[in-house]
């Protein structure tokens, strides 16, 4: 697999969990934050939604700047935002819910990519590899060396 590119779509994940990680949930996952956290896994799996909720939110913004600037098809990156849905939600159990925690494990991750990926679980590692593998050119070079 291109090392570029798994970089880029490790880097697209953590880009829209840093946009989203802030206002998604307090405290423990009771009924509010379940809430705020199936809209949020909401905003990032329909489209439509997204695009509304973007417009005028400049850290929405550049995060959805770096996800359409990733190589692959509109496929793709909807597969980038299903893959942050689901890493979101176990960020939020992991941090019950605590927005100050989630903000801590998070500016880890933008610290040490790698290590982000290697705290995820198995199914959400393999998620990033499959999107990276779908993004990547035929020929294997690097995106910027097609043009």
């Amino acid at each position: 697999m291109n090392s570029s590119l798994f970089r880029l779509a490790t880097v697209g994940v953590l880009g829209l969990l840093l946009a989203i990680a802030e206002p998604a949930a307090a405290g423990e996952l009771d009924g509010a934050s379940q809430e705020a956290l199936d809209k949020t896994q909401g905003l990032l799996t329909n489209k439509a939604e997204r695009d509304k909720a973007v417009r005028g939110d400049a850290k929405a913004e550049a995060a959805d700047a770096k996800v359409q600037a990733l190589p692959g098809s509109a496929q793709d990156k909807e597969a980038i935002y299903g893959i942050s849905s689901e890493i979101f939600a176990d960020l939020a159990k992991e941090a019950n819910g605590d927005p100050v925690k989630m903000q801590e494990i998070m500016a880890k991750a933008q610290a040490d990519p790698q290590g982000f990926y290697n705290s995820l679980s198995k199914k959400n590692q393999q998620s990033i590899e499959e999107a990276a593998k779908k993004m990547s050119p035929a020929d294997g070079r690097a995106p910027s060396a097609q043009h």
